[in-house]
């Protein structure tokens, strides 16, 4: 994904952008937490930037540990969090940022 397409997807409230890799075992285990946090938040946008494939928007991005996840509010970096954590981990800041 380009800078230029990963901006133009920026366009919801909410958007959590994960980045990812195939090998990434913390990556698989995140996955479904976030499958659940879009299905638990209507409005929610989740974008998935494999880093495999994205050097320009890791880079861009300074992205240095996978997975990495942050949130944005427009085109607007709120916050980030790498790891695999709990799904109320990021449904607090997902309520934090909403609210």
């Amino acid at each position: 994904m380009e800078i230029l397409d990963f901006v133009k997807e920026l366009d919801g409230d909410l958007t959590l952008v994960d980045f990812w890799a195939p090998w990434c075992g913390p990556c698989k285990v995140l996955h479904p937490i976030l499958n659940n946090l879009q299905t638990n938040n209507p409005g929610l946008k989740i974008i998935k930037v494999n880093v495999d494939e994205s050097n320009s928007l890791v880079a861009e991005f300074g992205i240095r540990n996978i997975p990495s996840v942050v949130f944005f509010s427009g085109e607007k970096e709120i916050e980030r969090i790498s790891g695999a954590h709990q799904e109320s981990k990021f449904q607090e800041i997902i309520d934090r940022i909403k609210n």
